[in-house]
């Protein structure tokens, strides 16, 4: 990812990846060592035609018989309203560690956590993700702040991202 933001920093607009990635330190339930990923930047552009691209990729999936039916239902939700959704917990740019170990302790997680990322993921894996519609596409947007990995901060406060989830 990194390698490739230089790249735009560099000037180029248009910029795609197909790779398969390894992760040494990261295997679990959740996480792979290998895995393929499609990574690109459009720039300029919108997060609405970002996930244009993406619809239209899914389409063209649909369109050659690589996926069968029609394609799903798209929904956009924040970080805020799935926690708020799944966990009856009102999120914020500022919710400190403190509250998300209450959080998770009211929900009968136990897990000892280093830093703020790390009780959120724990969180997010286990009581959120599973809970996404799987016949759906989610867009998932507006990151807590802590989860930038890169990506502006708004003016809200939240981070200026987001994920396709489906299946």
């Amino acid at each position: 990812e990194l390698h490739m933001k230089k790249l735009l920093c560099l000037g180029m607009k248009n910029i795609f990846e197909v790779k398969t990635c390894f992760r040494n330190d990261e295997f679990s339930s959740i996480h792979q060592p290998e895995f393929q990923m499609l990574e690109w930047y459009r720039s300029p552009s919108s997060f609405e035609q970002l996930q244009e691209d993406l619809l239209s990729l899914i389409d063209y999936f649909y369109s050659k018989g690589l996926a069968l039916g029609n394609r799903p239902e798209v929904i956009r939700k924040s970080v805020a309203d799935v926690f708020k959704e799944y966990l009856d917990f009102v999120l914020l740019p500022t919710t400190g560690a403190n509250e998300l170990q209450e959080l998770a302790i009211s929900r009968g997680l136990s897990f000892d956590y280093t830093t703020w990322e790390d009780l959120f993921l724990w969180l997010f894996v286990s009581e959120v993700e599973p809970k996404f519609p799987r016949e759906k596409l989610l867009f998932l947007h507006s990151y807590p702040p802590q989860m930038r990995v890169l990506a502006k901060k708004t003016s809200k406060g939240w981070s200026d991202r987001f994920e396709l989830y489906w299946r």
